[in-house]
């Protein structure tokens, strides 16, 4: 912490939230450090290339209440299998439900859910980040398995990570977790290497399995483009009209000799090889001069929502290159994997997803602010997990919270399908 405090006192930036993770830090010490230039925000991809299709969802009820429902796009795609009243969803922020932590002084965040379809023991899984320890004053974090008879039931954390081995590009720890089944053989589970921490730099890799085997290292999966620095809140899923493997996550990007300063946004990238995400594939979805105050979208989590036909986006707003705060967490359904920039918008017609059971995390909202269920009325949710579907198309995703631990807890939300 010696080294970030002293370079962000020099330079006036604003202090690390405890919610932070490794990554979070990375960017936030390379947003503060760089010559930025205003705030930009590209509309669309800057290659020029065709909008995804854009999908809008039902806004908020005018009255406010609880009971918010959203509904995909209904705009006559292949994709689209459920008229608007059968895709409906209704998000009861009382509908919440913890799910794990590690106890006191401890984080536990950047979930990643996996069903028993999936992995095939029987078994619900919850992946997640844990820091136990501090890595020069920010936290160190490993991936861990938890699991649970049922997915709206506490999840049992494993005693050990997924693997704990350290190479050079991770030798600073393993963040946000993606969980991909491969085949009826392999799986995947995808993070966010801590390279370095002076310079920054981070990079998608991933750890892998066979036929319930222990999990071994890849290696980096995703090479860093020119000029990108850190990659962090990957997120991955098959898409099965195209057969390719689509791959989202946090790009932070530094252009040599250019005056804009960093760029950060959310990129994708595509591959029919599960264990390679070339380069060459990349394109910006959002993307924006790094500026601590800007609110911008953050942590993807794509799913596909095979009920209704069409895919579910959860992501963040969030000051990414500030003090890390996440504003809102937002959902977005859309006919294809890979969404146009208008769909990451903090629009009204994209659905707030909050708690109401302050309980769990009485202490973080919204805002970012420290408060009370009086005085704050809207809980807290952030990072949010890609959704699982199950009781007939019931939508259930995890999410972090904070707790009085203190800490970071991962919470349970469920969005209900009408029948």
């Amino acid at each position: 912490m010696d080294r970030v405090t002293r370079a962000a006192r020099a330079r006036e930036c604003p202090p690390l939230s405890r919610a932070s993770g490794r990554v979070c830090a990375l960017i936030w010490l390379a947003a503060c450090h760089s010559s930025a230039a205003p705030a930009r925000s590209d509309a669309g991809r800057p290659d020029g290339g065709d909008d995804a299709t854009r999908a809008d969802a039902r806004p908020r009820d005018a009255d406010g209440s609880a009971g918010d429902q959203v509904s995909p796009p209904v705009d006559g795609g292949a994709a689209q299998r459920c008229a608007l009243d059968a895709c409906a969803l209704t998000c009861d922020p009382t509908d919440t439900w913890f799910a794990v932590s590690n106890g006191p002084g401890t984080g536990v965040g950047d979930s990643e859910p996996a069903t028993p379809a999936e992995v095939g023991d029987g078994l619900w899984h919850l992946f997640v980040g844990v820091n136990t320890v501090t890595d020069g004053g920010t936290p160190y974090a490993l991936v861990y398995d938890s699991t649970s008879s049922a997915p709206d039931a506490p999840f049992t954390l494993a005693a050990h990570p997924l693997n704990d081995v350290a190479d050079s590009y991770d030798a600073h720890g393993k963040e946000a977790p993606a969980y991909l089944r491969a085949d009826p053989h392999t799986e995947y589970v995808y993070y966010s290497g801590v390279g370095s921490f002076d310079p920054p730099q981070a990079a998608v890799a991933a750890l892998k399995r066979v036929d319930g085997g222990a999990w071994t290292k890849v290696g980096v999966v995703s090479p860093l483009a020119p000029g990108e620095v850190v990659q962090t809140d990957p997120t991955v899923a098959f898409d099965p009209a195209s057969g390719q493997t689509v791959l989202l996550y946090m790009s932070l990007l530094t252009p040599p000799g250019s005056s804009e300063g960093a760029q950060l946004g959310i990129v994708s990238r595509v591959t029919t090889n599960p264990e390679l995400f070339a380069a060459s594939t990349q394109q910006w979805i959002t993307r924006t001069t790094a500026t601590p105050g800007m609110v911008e979208p953050a942590r993807p989590a794509l799913s596909r929502d095979d009920v209704a036909g069409v895919w579910r986006i959860g992501f963040d707003l969030a000051d990414y290159a500030g003090t890390t705060a996440a504003y809102h967490t937002l959902q977005r359904w859309m006919t294809t994997p890979i969404p146009d920039a208008s769909v990451l918008s903090g629009s009204a017609s994209a659905e707030v997803l909050h708690d109401g059971n302050h309980a769990l995390h009485p202490q973080l909202h919204v805002d970012g602010t420290q408060c009370t269920a009086a005085t704050c009325p809207q809980g807290a949710v952030l990072q949010p997990s890609k959704a699982i579907y199950p009781d007939g198309g019931d939508v259930i995703f995890y999410y972090s919270g904070w707790s009085t631990l203190p800490g970071l807890q991962v919470n349970g939300q469920r969005c209900t399908r009408a029948r």
